[in-house]
């Protein structure tokens, strides 16, 4: 196994598939075995059935080409340089100061370019400023103009494809360089 990855021979020694195993676990039922939907949230998950969805994608991805692999892979469990804790299947979690919103997209706007799904992010945040459950005090005067705009892009601010279907979330920039395969991989189809 090669960090998180596990690949599965056949007796002649030939690959037949590769999948995902959380760092520390023999397998996903051996994790799965370990946590519930409360446990679950210490990984970054908001549900175990959130879980098994990112392990689908992540195993179709991984045998979609031999050449597709878990950018940071060997973080699985532990964390970044720059702090960001990563989760058992080596993807970032934001949160705390670096996450300012988190949104679920109707599935219609997964696979879209980057703009016109962001621009649907930034409408969805507006809505809920202006609906008082996101404080407007987690923005810059430049930063809520951009909003009250609809932009797409917001100053400081990047929108994350979570590795969740569907799953949005307004990150700082400079945090969110930190190298991972993101969700846009995953379930956006790769459309920038």
């Amino acid at each position: 196994m090669d960090e998180v990855i596990k690949n599965n021979y056949d007796k002649d020694g030939n690959l037949i598939n590769r999948s995902i195993v959380p760092k520390g676990y023999d397998s996903v039922e051996d994790f799965l075995k370990q946590v519930d939907d409360t446990t679950i949230k210490e990984f970054g998950y908001d549900s175990v059935e959130e879980f098994k969805s990112v392990v689908g994608y992540v195993d179709d991805f991984l045998n979609a080409s031999p050449k597709n692999n878990i950018i940071n892979k060997g973080l699985a469990g532990g964390t970044h340089v720059q702090g960001v804790d990563y989760d058992v299947l080596g993807f970032p979690i934001f949160k705390g100061d670096n996450l300012k919103f988190t949104l679920k997209l109707k599935e219609e706007y997964y696979v879209m370019k980057d703009t016109d799904q962001f621009k649907e992010c930034t409408r969805i945040l507006k809505k809920a400023i202006e609906e008082g459950k996101v404080s407007r005090e987690l923005f810059t005067p430049q930063q809520l103009n951009q909003i009250e705009k609809g932009r797409a892009r917001i100053k400081g601010l990047t929108w994350h494809h979570h590795q969740v279907p569907g799953k949005m979330q307004l990150v700082l920039t400079d945090i969110h360089g930190v190298n991972h395969l993101g969700g846009n991989k995953l379930w956006g189809e790769g459309i920038r």
